[in-house]
């Protein structure tokens, strides 16, 4: 009768399992690091948008406050404390009807000449 030899093999692991798991486990952690790198930038880029945006509001409420007769282009001006965004606004009378100004707003970043144009049109009450 032959003999079986049945290896006890509870020692733990080898060096080779545990550098092949910690290999796995290091390429989980870059991508996870990745993710997160690519998610701050996302917020950064959004959070310039809604800057950009919130500027442009500003100046559309300006419009909506002065006289109609009163309302006149603007050369970009710098409106950040930090110098990074201009506004300008253009006017187009009688656009596209008799007694009505189209305004059209241009936020744009300084530092990377990304803009947010904003297009409101304004009618004039007393002709109405």
């Amino acid at each position: 009768m032959s003999k079986l030899f049945i290896l006890d093999n509870n020692r733990g692991f080898t060096l080779i399992e545990a550098i092949i798991s910690l290999g796995i486990l290091t390429i989980g952690v870059i991508a996870l690091f990745s993710t997160q790198t690519s998610s701050i930038r996302g917020n950064y880029s959004a959070s310039r948008v809604t800057s950009m945006a919130n500027w442009g509001s500003d100046e559309v409420e300006q419009v909506i406050s002065e006289d109609f007769a009163n309302i006149i282009s603007k050369d970009p001006v710098n409106v950040s404390g930090d110098n990074k965004y201009t506004v300008s606004r253009a006017i187009t009378d009688n656009s596209p009807v008799n007694n009505i100004k189209q305004v059209v707003v241009t936020v744009t970043n300084v530092k990377d000449g990304k803009q947010v144009v904003l297009q409101y049109y304004r009618a004039n009450e007393s002709a109405m």
